[in-house]
């Protein structure tokens, strides 16, 4: 195969398809990336084995049809280092080597014969198309709860819970924390898990390709994310996501905080301050209620925190310990300028914290038990 395109298109392209390159290849193959054409489509691809991004190449002079694997770093490195209204040619030279070309010089890279790059499959199974509107501010609303280790591998996904016709649901636990973004009540009998990872390179493309995926794709075994040009395939999480319904207080709260994000947000950063120097590692922060008053306080190795939170409370006189790092992860992905509500419900039940701004956010964080 041989191709050209501007500097400009080619460095796009790569840094799309960097995204999926693993920083330790299990193959050598997975180091690179392949160009191939598919019909009326010249497309490049790269992938880890478990999430794999193809883009469609704009603009080509392609001059046969065929495959090529590029090793994708250097190949990078070469290009982005080269003035931007250069024309680039790449094809193969010989059984394992790729010639990069452009005015003035050129580059011989090693390669590899492109019928060995592991493509993940399209499976046949029944796919479910929803839109895509709407799915990074969701996204940005529900990742930060997802569990970070893999001792329980579903608590590293995000669930996309769905009735057909009705919007995606999604939501987040750790087990310590829920997030939850639902643009309706609607009850969601099915549902998929999509790694918490995965995720956050949607919203990394997302950036990078200005706005939100047209459309979402829930299979049975992989999600797929489409933009105008560029698809993003991720397996899904085998198991069942826990029913973070049951989780919802059926009660009505016993106390409620009513503030706005930002002097809540201000004072539990200041509180944390303090916090953090505990010698359990957690940054506990103790929410105190008394009267129509609610105060923070922080203990530690480092001293003593007190301070007052703007806005008014109402209900029992209560004092919870959360940790202050997960409080303020919940409340960042809200407006500052936006009112929030926090409701406590008793000393071992979640509190749940939600905004008039944003009515289809709801968090729940559960209260140290602090001995």
């Amino acid at each position: 195969m041989q191709l050209i395109m501007s500097q400009e298109d080619l460095e796009r392209v790569l840094s799309v398809c960097l995204r999926c390159i693993p920083s330790k290849p299990s193959m050598p193959q997975l180091a690179g990336i392949l160009f191939r054409k598919e019909g009326d489509k010249l497309t490049a691809t790269a992938t880890d084995l478990d999430v794999q991004v193809t883009v469609q190449l704009p603009r080509v002079n392609l001059e046969e049809e065929g495959e090529l694997w590029l090793p994708a770093k250097e190949t990078f490195d070469l290009v982005r280092r080269l003035p931007e209204d250069s024309p680039v040619e790449l094809r193969q030279a010989g059984s394992n080597q790729v010639l990069l070309s452009y005015p003035g010089g050129e580059a011989r890279l090693t390669g590899m014969d492109p019928r060995e790059f592991p493509l993940m499959e399209q499976s046949a199974e029944e796919v479910l198309e929803f839109p895509g509107e709407g799915l990074l501010d969701a996204l940005r609303c529900v990742l930060y709860a997802a569990a970070a280790d893999d001792l329980r591998p579903v608590f590293t996904g995000v669930e996309f819970s769905f009735t057909p016709g009705a919007p995606l649901t999604l939501a987040a636990t750790d087990g310590h924390r829920l997030a939850v973004f639902r643009p309706g009540e609607e009850p969601k009998p099915e549902s998929r898990v999509v790694p918490a990872q995965h995720l956050k390179e949607v919203l990394v493309l997302g950036r990078l390709l200005g706005g939100d995926p047209r459309e979402v794709r829930l299979g049975r075994t992989t999600a797929s994310f489409y933009w105008e040009e560029v698809e993003l395939q991720s397996r899904l999480i085998e198991g069942k996501f826990p029913d973070w319904q049951q989780a919802l207080p059926k009660d009505p709260p016993a106390t409620s905080l009513t503030s706005t994000v930002g002097a809540l947000l201000s004072c539990l950063e200041r509180a944390r301050v303090i916090a953090r120097a505990s010698a359990s590692g957690v940054p506990a922060v103790f929410l105190v209620k008394e009267g129509e008053g609610v105060r923070l306080e922080a203990r530690s190795e480092a001293g003593e925190f007190r301070e007052h939170v703007d806005g008014w409370a109402e209900g029992e006189d209560l004092t919870l310990a959360f940790n202050a790092d997960y409080l303020m992860e919940a409340l960042r992905v809200l407006d500052r300028e936006a009112e929030v509500l926090v409701f406590l419900y008793g000393p071992m039940a979640p509190a749940t914290i939600t905004s008039a701004g944003r009515p289809e956010y709801l968090a729940l964080v559960l209260p140290l038990r602090l001995v």
